[in-house]
């Protein structure tokens, strides 16, 4: 049974005020869901840009990496190219010995004893060839011929190989003139040579485990002593 409210000096009707109340709610309603949207706006966002670079590119998916654009390729070659490396580097860089120590030349360390005068570094020259990284030991005069003349070097077992280009300086003016070279090893010997004027002889030992090494040179009696006579070491080192 539908009736009239009263309100003061005003009439309102039943229907009247329902549809007011519906509109209400759903005024209501359509504000919780726009506050909604609005906090959520955010959220969907954020998902949207995620998915979009996600996603692949047309360009990604096929077109390949030209090889002029990977670097350390050359075209046409997929592996890296190597680097260049010039003579000089290659000639500069040492190469490492057992021990990680590099190679050593004799003219570039001191005996811990000497016995007889010469030169711990200089160039020389056997048979027309030179040796630039040479040991000499001289012949002063005939009163020494025959006396060894005796360098010794200390390595501390921190090599495996001792060489050298063994012979006599083109300088020595004594036509009759021979030496004989020797090596000890740890006091013990290990190489000895008698050589005259003529080619460089290599000698070549192993000295793995060598603490301490001497040259001996011992020149023969000459009939014309002077004191250029040297007996060379040359190019000697150890490795």
């Amino acid at each position: 049974m539908r009736g009239n409210i009263k309100a003061g000096s005003f009439e309102i009707s039943e229907p009247h005020v329902l549809k007011h109340r519906v509109r209400l709610s759903l005024f209501a309603w359509g504000l919780v869901v726009l506050a909604i949207l609005v906090a959520a706006a955010p959220f969907i966002a954020s998902d949207a840009n995620t998915s979009t670079s996600a996603a692949p590119s047309d360009s990604d998916s096929s077109t390949p990496i030209s090889e002029e654009t990977r670097p350390g390729t050359s075209p046409g070659n997929s592996s890296p190219t190597p680097a260049s490396v010039t003579p000089t580097e290659l000639a500069s860089s040492p190469t490492v010995a057992s021990g990680n120590v590099a190679p050593l030349f004799l003219s570039d360390t001191e005996p811990v004893a000497a016995q007889g005068i010469g030169s711990h570094s200089t160039s020389a020259t056997i048979d027309k060839v030179p040796y630039p990284h040479s040991v000499a030991q001289f012949q002063s005069r005939c009163s020494e011929s025959g006396e060894p003349k005796q360098w010794e070097y200390s390595i501390g077992a921190n090599y495996q190989s001792f060489s050298a280009w063994i012979g006599l300086d083109d300088n020595n003016r004594a036509a009759d003139l021979s030496v004989t070279f020797e090596i000890y090893a740890d006091g013990k010997p290990v190489y000895e040579k008698r050589v005259t004027a003529g080619a460089a002889i290599q000698a070549h030992i192993d000295v793995l485990n060598v603490r301490r090494l001497k040259l001996v040179s011992s020149f023969s009696i000459s009939t014309n002593c002077n004191s250029f006579d040297e007996a060379v070491w040359g190019n000697a080192k150890f490795s």
